[in-house]
Parts: structure tokens; C-alpha cells; sequence
């Protein structure tokens, strides 16, 4: 019995009866074994899925949350590129982190008076990102690459656009970052150390 026969039927079992029936600690085995397997084929294939195809998803552990870092960002000392309405600015840092890249995504309330269209608008950018992330992955998945990098997107411009103009900006900006770093290299002097 593989792994996903045995995860099925734990599904099903413990969605019918509410229990496990366990029949041999040999099952048991197959079972802790084959999801452990499949546990490591699917850390070890992070950037893509197990057939190969890119994986589009945006988890929460790719989001940038920590003050220290965002206060580096800002800071001094990051690139930013701008293609409007939106701007990246980015910074190599030695956070250890599953992701290779953090992002922040904002908009002011100065350009968006009311809620709803500054959430619309970081839903564009959120999703712009998503779908084309895969360009600057594939250049960070190099050797001499930063081992991970922080990102925010700002927004602004004053009225909204579709969501395809939005894409378009995204995609001309991961690929400046991607060619920056492919021309630069690990050049640059400005690395965070987190103690998290």
C-alpha cells in the first residue's frame, strides 16, 4: 500500500467513522514512512510541483512581516526600481527563511480614501506577484545569488488600473530585479541579520 492509498483511507475513515482502524503495526509503519516520503519530495520540490509545472501560490510565510527588516528596508541602503503606478524597493538579507523572497505590499490611504479600493488595488498587486514570481525565483535559485531577498511594492498612483496593466508593471519589474542581480551578482555591502 503507497502513501497515498494510506493517506485516502485515513481520510476516509476518519471522516466516516470519526476513528482509525489501525490493522498491523506494519500499516502503521507504510503510513508514517510513506507521508514522510512524501513530506520530503514536496520540501524538496518547493519551486515547482512534483510534475515539473510552476507552482503558483502565495504563502503567508512569503509575506514580510518583521520591523526590523521593513526598518532596513526603508532605511537606506536598498535599490528600487518604479514603473508606474507601481515601485519596488528591495534589499539582499541573511533572514533564515524557507522562501527565498519577502514581500510587503502597500498602499497609502493618501492616494485610496476609502477602504475597499486600497484592498482591490493590493489584491491586483498580490495576485501580479503571484503569478510572476517565477522570474526572479529562477534567478535566485542560482549559486551566487542572495540566499533571500525582502521586497515592497508600493503603489502611486491616485486612480485605479486594470488588472492587466498591473501584471505588465510587475512582470517589467521582477525582470529589471532579476537582471540586476544577474549583472551584479552578490555585489552588494547591505546584508540584515535577524535574530528571529
Amino acid at each position: 500500500m503507497d502513501a497515498c492509498t494510506c493517506v485516502h483511507f485515513l481520510f476516509i475513515a476518519g471522516v466516516q467513522n470519526r476513528f482509525v482502524l489501525l490493522v498491523s503495526k506494519s500499516f502503521l509503519f507504510v503510513l508514517t514512512s510513506g507521508i514522510f516520503v512524501v513530506t520530503c519530495r514536496l520540501k524538496e520540490k518547493r519551486m515547482k510541483n512534483l510534475d515539473g509545472t510552476k507552482k503558483y501560490a502565495f504563502r503567508k510565510s512569503e509575506r514580510l512581516c518583521s520591523k526590523r527588516v521593513i526598518g532596513v528596508l526603508f532605511g537606506g541602503g536598498s535599490r528600487s526600481f518604479a514603473a508606474y503606478p507601481l515601485r519596488v524597493v528591495f534589499i539582499p538579507t541573511e533572514m533564515k527563511t524557507v522562501e527565498p523572497v519577502s514581500v510587503l505590499i502597500s498602499v497609502s490611504k493618501r492616494h485610496f480614501k476609502r477602504a475597499v479600493w486600497r484592498n482591490r488595488v493590493k489584491r491586483q498587486v498580490r495576485e501580479a506577484y503571484r503569478l510572476n514570481k517565477h522570474i526572479l525565483l529562477d534567478t535566485l535559485m542560482l549559486d551566487r545569488m542572495p540566499k533571500h531577498l525582502a521586497m515592497a511594492f508600493l503603489w502611486l498612483g491616485d486612480e485605479q488600473v486594470s488588472s492587466t496593466v498591473v501584471e505588465a508593471k510587475m512582470r517589467n519589474l521582477l525582470f529589471r530585479i532579476s537582471e540586476y542581480y544577474q549583472k551584479e551578482g552578490r555585489t552588494d555591502e547591505t546584508f540584515v541579520e535577524t535574530a528571529e
